[in-house]
């Protein structure tokens, strides 16, 4: 896990750059909170938990909300500015500054990992620490964005997304883009659908389902949904840790 975390840290150094106009542009990011959160809400709610982990958790907002179902809820994340802002109002999560292949804590019924592997370099070693947080029967949620739409995105800093860029769909490869018009850009990492299902397999991890979240409200009024109501967003996977036998 060494190597997971030396390759990490020009990611982690990214977003504490940008961390400080990170959260209250969240709170306006209508994919996120219109579209995202709730399918990922509706999927909590037809689950049994008690104990959840969530990784990578920002500024705590969705730990936050699974608190009020679950017995136990901690939460890390490598940013110390994002924990700073989870913790100033109590909330009964168990917050920490940690990082994926440092944290050990005990297995849970229930890992979190929402819109953090696309920032994550070796995408089977994270599953692994990901499958390994779990206990044997138990539930992954994993968010990413759209391979659909990461294709689409460019290797260069100065170009936004742009439907007409069409980089290799069938290799990994990494792109910068300014998150949510922050000035400091953001790196991430395009993976094809095929290089997900490999991972989740290699570590013993069956997939439950998979969501494609879309517009629930059909009030558009107010913004521009023309691009996010036709093509697919995000990419959620519903996921279940074989037990022993089943392996």
């Amino acid at each position: 896990m060494d190597q997971q975390i030396d390759r990490n840290s020009k990611s982690i150094k990214e977003w504490t750059h940008a961390a400080s106009n990170f959260v209250d542009k969240m709170e306006c990011n209508e994919p996120y909170n219109k579209i995202l959160l709730p399918a990922v809400a509706s999927i909590l709610n037809s689950l049994n938990y008690t104990t959840v982990l969530d990784v990578g958790c920002g500024y705590g907002k969705l730990a936050k909300f699974i608190a009020s179902n679950a017995k136990m809820v901690t939460a890390f994340d490598p940013v110390e500015e994002f924990i700073f802002h989870a913790e100033r109002e109590p909330s009964g999560v168990n917050f920490l500054v940690s990082e994926i292949g440092r944290y050990d804590g005990q297995k849970v019924d229930l890992v979190t990992c929402i819109n953090v592997l696309n920032s994550i370099e070796c995408l089977p070693d994270a599953v692994k620490f990901l499958s390994s947080r779990l206990v044997d029967g138990g539930t992954i949620i994993i968010s990413v964005e759209h391979p659909l739409r990461t294709a689409k995105k460019s290797c260069s800093p100065d170009i936004k997304f742009d439907s007409n860029i069409n980089e290799n769909y069938f290799r990994q490869w990494k792109y910068t883009s300014n998150f949510l018009g922050i000035d400091a850009p953001i790196s991430g990492w395009h993976r094809s659908l095929e290089m997900y299902f490999n991972s989740f397999s290699q570590n013993g991890l069956s997939i439950s389902s998979i969501v494609e979240p879309t517009i629930i409200s059909s009030d558009e009024e107010d913004t521009d949904f023309s691009d996010i109501s036709s093509h697919p967003f995000f990419l959620v996977f519903v996921l279940r840790k074989m037990t022993t036998l089943e392996l």
